[in-house]
């Protein structure tokens, strides 16, 4: 048996490739121009507006309560994270759905981390993102606190 190869196939497949390569490249620098970052770290300026928008007078308030859950999570989090897994993906998904929500972009990612982990029950890497979480919930903090500062 002969196989070939059709041309076009290949060709459009490359060029497909191609484009998810330039689409991923150009959403880097979207988030550059619209983030701002403390490091590696990221914070998404329009969902920051959004919920600003959204809150009106009671952004501060709520943007306080968030820095609370954010820390709140994490402890929850490492009390359950050796002993109760179903307690501790709560609080991880918890923790990375309000990052999410307030654009705190690494946060949220650190946070997706961990859950996927302990989904797949796989505890030493949730461990070592976990432990990660607190220095991302403080360079979130600082970086908010600068951007509403502008």
């Amino acid at each position: 048996m002969k196989l070939t190869m059709d041309f076009n196939l290949v060709f459009n497949t490359s060029m497909f490739t191609l484009y998810l390569r330039l689409l991923c490249f150009a959403f880097r620098i979207h988030l550059t121009i619209k983030g701002i970052f403390m490091g590696d770290q990221v914070i998404d300026e329009d969902a920051l507006l959004g919920m600003k928008s959204l809150l009106g007078e009671q952004f501060n308030d709520t943007l306080d309560f968030c820095y609370c859950e954010f820390d709140r999570l994490n402890q929850e989090l490492a009390q359950s994270i050796h002993n109760d897994n179903e307690s501790a993906i709560r609080h991880v998904h918890s923790l990375k759905s309000n990052a999410a929500q307030f654009g705190a972009l690494t946060l949220a990612a650190m946070a997706k981390k961990v859950e996927h982990s302990l989904n797949d029950g796989n505890l030493n890497d949730a461990l070592v993102y976990a432990a990660q979480l607190q220095s991302l919930i403080d360079q979130t903090k600082d970086k908010i606190n600068l951007w509403k500062g502008k």
